[in-house]
């Protein structure tokens, strides 16, 4: 694969709705990071390095494949070692959809009807997302985090350090984190085919915000309205927001 040709098979910016079958591979194929190359190659470059910010999908999955390749390791251990055990999240792993445990939530396209996203998205998330966590798990995660248990505190702040404005989504962008546009917090969040959260950190409170949703756009009403409450610390750009 030449490296030039990395590209994103989720184009965030397009016109496609949430609920498109946008991979050209079989899905039950998608448990492993090499099995997703095929998938990230033959796309044409959006802009030169460093001009503009694009959230990119296929990024993370080569970063995942990075990390692989430079520990010896397979990613799904390296997450379950490197921050699940450290973090002491026991409610939370890279599940396989076609085998989920019966405490585990099946992800509904609609928030009517029976539809699931089993054919929508990989049997196993990688990278780019697609770990089930519970709540609990998310302040845990966040406490480990910002206590300095899964990266130093220098690692820590570079993540957290500002690198680009997206007035669109109104929040900046870090290293593999959101922060709040106008105060200090940290943001996670995900909007896929049967998934919608976001889990804000407030540090100055120890304060940590979750969304958890197992459908589409199941997240984000609850999402606005904790947002109008709390004054736009949590606020941020929504799938219908204009």
């Amino acid at each position: 694969m030449n490296e030039n040709d990395v590209g994103d098979y989720l184009d965030e910016e397009g016109d496609g709705e949430i609920d498109d079958y946008i991979f050209s591979l079989p899905l039950h194929v998608l448990a492993e990071t090499e099995a997703f190359l095929p998938a990230l190659d033959g796309f044409p470059q959006k802009f030169p390095p460093g001009e503009r910010f694009s959230y990119c999908n296929g990024g993370y999955v080569v970063l995942a494949l990075i990390a692989e390749r430079v520990s010896g390791r397979d990613f799904h251990e390296l997450v379950q070692t490197e921050v699940c055990d450290r973090a002491g999240l026991t409610g939370s792993a890279f599940l396989r959809s076609d085998d989920l445990p019966g405490d585990a939530a099946l992800g509904y396209l609609d928030e009517e009807g029976n539809r699931t996203n089993v054919l929508h998205l990989p049997v196993r998330g990688n990278g780019d997302g697609g770990m089930y966590f519970t709540a609990d798990d998310l302040h845990r995660f966040w406490n480990a985090l910002l206590d300095g248990r899964i990266v130093s505190p220098g690692t820590l702040a570079e993540m957290i350090r500002p690198r680009f404005d997206v007035p669109s989504e109104h929040k900046r962008y870090g290293m593999g984190l959101w922060l709040g546009r106008r105060n200090s917090s940290l943001i996670l969040e995900g909007y896929d085919a049967g998934a919608s959260f976001r889990s804000t950190r407030i540090p100055e409170t120890r304060t940590t915000v979750t969304v958890l949703g197992n459908s589409s756009e199941g997240a984000w009403p609850v999402i606005y309205a904790l947002a109008d409450a709390m004054d736009g610390t949590v606020r941020g750009k929504f799938p219908d927001e204009t």
